[in-house]
């Protein structure tokens, strides 16, 4: 058996779009055109946590199961979204994390 941890970093690419549903004019119908007050694409850096374990099925074939928790920063989404009819910043506080589990077999030749 072999426990181990792991840590690093990672990268994704994040697009949020700020929608006002009331602004186009039409209250609980959603129209992308109308509604859409503005949009941000950017990337977003976190760190990765997590450990695992792998077992030897026999000679040449291990199992393994293996857990991560990633917390990305997403401070630019208050930064960059604004609100058309003002220009003010929106105030949006997001996070995004993401927690993975991996399970499977390993074939060593």
């Amino acid at each position: 058996m072999l426990l181990y941890g792991l840590a690093g970093l990672s990268w994704s690419d994040v697009k949020s779009t700020y929608n006002d549903w009331t602004f186009g004019g039409n209250d609980g119908v959603y129209d992308p055109e109308d509604d859409t007050i503005d949009t941000n694409s950017e990337n977003a850096f976190g760190l990765r946590l997590g450990a695992g374990a792998e077992f030897m099925v026999t000679e040449s074939v291990s199992f393994f199961a293996q857990g991560s928790y990633t917390s990305f920063d997403t401070s630019f989404f208050a930064n960059n979204l604004t609100d058309n009819r003002g220009g003010e910043e929106t105030g949006l506080d997001s996070d995004i994390s993401v927690i993975q589990a991996n399970v499977g077999l390993n074939f060593h030749f």
